[in-house]
């Protein structure tokens, strides 16, 4: 029933814009995306040993892309930043933005 729903439903406008960007997080920190948007982008490194060392998120910077990308990474659960490749990150990512549009 669910994944019926799933395929014949659009993310709603806010979501499918936080699809995009997500989208073009994932490429830039895997070597897929444009240089310029790349080094926007800043990991994440805690000074000591923390649990949050191995959940893949990104330091905010100060412009649009690099504020808002990273904050709606690091919104991501766990699972979803840490797909393996780009097919199982666009298909966790449609999930979670599903879910999120039907708890508001």
């Amino acid at each position: 029933m669910f994944n019926q729903f799933f395929v014949n439903t659009r993310l709603p406008v806010k979501e499918r814009i936080c699809f995009k960007i997500t989208i073009t997080v994932f490429k830039c920190l895997n070597g897929l995306g444009p240089q310029y948007l790349s080094e926007l982008l800043n990991s994440y490194v805690p000074n000591g040993s923390l649990r949050s060392m191995k959940e893949n998120l990104l330091k905010p910077g100060e412009r649009a892309f690099s504020v808002g990308g990273p904050m709606i990474w690091n919104s991501l659960e766990s699972h979803v930043r840490k797909s393996p490749t780009m097919a199982a990150f666009k298909k966790s990512l449609k999930t979670e933005l599903f879910k999120r549009s039907l708890n508001h």
